[in-house]
């Protein structure tokens, strides 16, 4: 159309004479009709809606004419379509005309006189278009930081439904991978081969290490990766560390104030597999997760052997322990904290003077 002029909703003024207003319809009230002021013409009509072209942008628009082509105008759109506004009136809001409308961010309001101005869908391609999306969280034996591959086909999608945590191994050839926010993301493209489960010596072995190491705990699985020693901290600072986000290791010297081995009969969950422990020094208290395969190294008796006991001799087993000054190596991928050792401490252990 010649001499239309694509105007955005915050660049409107009332000077433009030939706009063409594109937006998204986010709400529309029902016509009124008005009977004819002579016998000879015909019923008028008015209705209106809302759009927006922007997270902030959005304007009221009035529509007049007949009473078809306000009835026309009214069931032709929905809310949610996307529409062409051509040549509109632009008017300066009054207070008596927005009682009973939406509020908006526009200080004009558009108006839509029939033979002078019309409606249509946008005729572009941008429409937006829904897609299947599913995530899954992959690892493997080279890191304990975890890898999220997005998937938007929906034969990859119903593949995945066959894959289990811990248990599925993926060879994945050509994946897309981009950087969001502050990591990585993989997706499956259209050059990606996704192979489960494939027949190999390398993924049967991942398949072993992954089990195992999801036994111990995902901190277990950074301490074992990364080599790291343990250096000696106080409370406030393994506390200090957490809040920082980074997976890291320490030994703590610091009183055991808290260990219910009677946990173990009490747990709802039948397979919880870490008991609560907290410990405390002159610097604050630190709670941590012991998980039950290290009772037997701590204490000489396996998690089975300790739920067999009656009450007194959990007791005495865990008195052993309980309000005594002990040495824990902990390792952390925050916010879990995971004691990988436990033992009661020795003069030679390093004490942290933070």
């Amino acid at each position: 159309m010649t001499g239309v002029q694509k105007v955005r909703l915050n660049s409107l003024n009332i000077n433009i004479k030939n706009a063409l207003v594109m937006g998204i319809i986010i709400a529309k009230n029902c016509p009124r009709t008005f009977g004819p002021k002579k016998k000879s013409s015909e019923s008028r009509g008015v209705m209106s809606f809302t759009i927006r072209d922007s997270q902030i942008d959005t304007i009221n628009v009035d529509v007049w004419g007949s009473d078809y082509f306000v009835m026309t105008i009214y069931n032709r759109f929905i809310v949610g379509d996307v529409v062409e506004i051509h040549s509109p009136k632009i008017c300066v809001k009054s207070g008596a005309n927005e009682t009973f409308r939406p509020q908006v961010s526009s200080p004009f309001y558009l108006s839509i006189n029939e033979g002078s101005s019309d409606v249509s869908t946008f005729s572009g391609d941008t429409y937006g278009v829904e897609m299947p999306v599913r995530a899954v969280e992959i690892v493997d034996n080279t890191t304990p930081a975890s890898l999220y591959l997005d998937m938007f086909d929906t034969d990859t999608i119903q593949r995945a439904e066959e894959w289990r945590p811990l248990g599925s191994v993926l060879f994945i050839a050509d994946a897309r991978v981009t950087w969001r926010g502050r990591g990585a993301r993989a997706q499956v493209c259209g050059r990606s081969v996704v192979t489960h489960q494939p027949h190999t010596s390398d993924a049967e072995a991942l398949r072993l290490y992954i089990q195992n190491q999801a036994a111990g705990g995902e901190a277990a699985a950074w301490a074992e990766w990364s080599g790291q020693r343990s250096s000696a901290a106080s409370v406030a600072q393994v506390r200090d560390r957490l809040a920082d986000g980074a997976p890291f290791c320490a030994s703590l010297h610091a009183l055991l104030t808290h260990l219910d081995l009677d946990d173990l009969i009490n747990s709802t969950d039948n397979n919880s597999e870490e008991l609560r422990v907290r410990f405390a020094d002159y610097t604050g208290e630190l709670t941590a997760r012991l998980p039950t395969n290290i009772l037997q190294n701590t204490f000489g008796y396996s998690a089975q052997q300790i739920k067999a006991m009656s009450s007194e001799e959990r007791a005495a087993v865990r008195w052993r322990l309980l309000l005594e000054q002990c040495c824990a190596k902990l390792a952390a991928t925050p916010p879990r904290l995971i004691v990988l050792s436990l033992r009661r401490a020795n003069p030679a252990d390093p004490i942290s003077l933070y």
